[in-house]
């Protein structure tokens, strides 16, 4: 009986968990609360400061095991 319910069950959770990711795709991050670009996945905006990116040598970033395509 219990086994008859575990793919319902876990549909609606799937369900669910898509519409909550669907709801917070977009971040914005600024100083006066404005709403991100539509077309933007990370908005960042400011008038005095930047965007630190990490510092690495060739070495570190050779010694990425399986780094991401592209």
């Amino acid at each position: 009986m219990r086994n008859r319910n575990l793919p319902r069950i876990a549909a609606i959770l799937f369900f669910f968990s898509s519409i909550t990711t669907a709801l917070f795709s977009q971040i914005s991050i600024n100083q006066d609360n404005s709403t991100p670009d539509p077309s933007a996945m990370l908005d960042i905006k400011s008038s005095d400061k930047g965007m630190l990116i990490p510092r690495m040598t060739t070495a570190e970033r050779n010694a990425i095991a399986s780094p991401a395509a592209g």
